[in-house]
């Protein structure tokens, strides 16, 4: 499900925009799937905590392929609401683990909330998907643009300036044996931009300062094991990125993105 496809004009709609002249067909923003979508409005469907609004949904028929970023069954992903955001307050979040210190899953808030919202953006994963479902000139609430925090294969060659703190969808290679006497760090390398046949990629790493040896050969033997059954695997890595380096402090920034659906 999905808050954007794209119509056979080439361009993006959304399925709230009612003052949009197009009707159809809608395809699947990802360009390897393109599925068709239809517009659904469920008008006075209630979940449980708000409304739902307007999506796109591929048919049974003729579902996403595997790995489709936008096959998923959680109707508030088409509905994420970024209301308050702030860019520093989340990544700072992000690399400290979370406001309430360790957390046992990546899918629990970073940021706590007096009001219950299952749509707010308070993890790494909702931030992704509703980056998935904006264009990249698009900005958050506290003015950043999408490109700016969010790096993939669409927006990988743009040549504007980026955020420090951002997300990149990397394809992981490979982890360090060893610490680095020369960088004195551990190593997960990662490729980006992920596989096409066809783009020259760059390896990118995610160092591991020596006194988070722990956490380095948690996450290494937990991506090492995820790719050997999966044969390729796609992650999404949040953090303060200098050039293709991002130092790791918490497992709250690498997201497993095979399983997140």
């Amino acid at each position: 499900m999905s808050r954007v496809a794209l119509g056979k004009d080439g361009k993006s709609h959304y399925a709230d925009d009612f003052c949009d002249s197009y009707d159809g067909p809608y395809f699947c923003p990802n360009p390897k799937c393109g599925v068709e979508m239809r517009r659904k409005n469920l008008g006075t469907e209630v979940k449980k905590y708000r409304d739902i609004k307007p999506y796109f949904s591929a048919t049974k028929s003729r579902p996403h392929i595997d790995g489709c970023e936008y096959k998923n069954t959680c109707l508030s992903y088409a509905d994420l609401d970024a209301t308050g955001f702030c860019t520093d307050t989340f990544f700072k979040a992000l690399l400290s683990g979370g406001s309430s210190g360790k957390r046992k899953s990546v899918d629990t808030p970073l940021i706590k909330d007096s009001v219950h919202n299952e749509n707010k953006l308070t993890t790494l994963n909702q931030l992704y998907l509703y980056c998935l479902q904006h264009k990249d000139d698009d900005k958050l609430p506290d003015q950043t643009i999408i490109y700016q925090i969010f790096q993939d294969e669409r927006n990988w060659n743009r040549s504007k300036p980026r955020n420090p703190f951002r997300m990149i969808r990397l394809e992981f290679d490979n982890a360090g044996k060893r610490f680095s006497d020369k960088y004195k760090c551990y190593a997960l390398w990662c490729f980006f931009p992920p596989d096409d046949g066809h783009t020259e990629r760059d390896k990118y790493r995610l160092i591991f300062r020596k006194d988070q040896e722990e956490l380095f050969r948690a996450l290494a033997k937990q991506l090492e094991s995820e790719k050997g059954k999966q044969g390729k695997l796609f992650i999404l890595v949040g953090g303060e990125w200098q050039r293709k380096f991002c130092e790791i402090t918490s497992k709250r920034q690498i997201f497993i993105l095979n399983r997140h659906r």
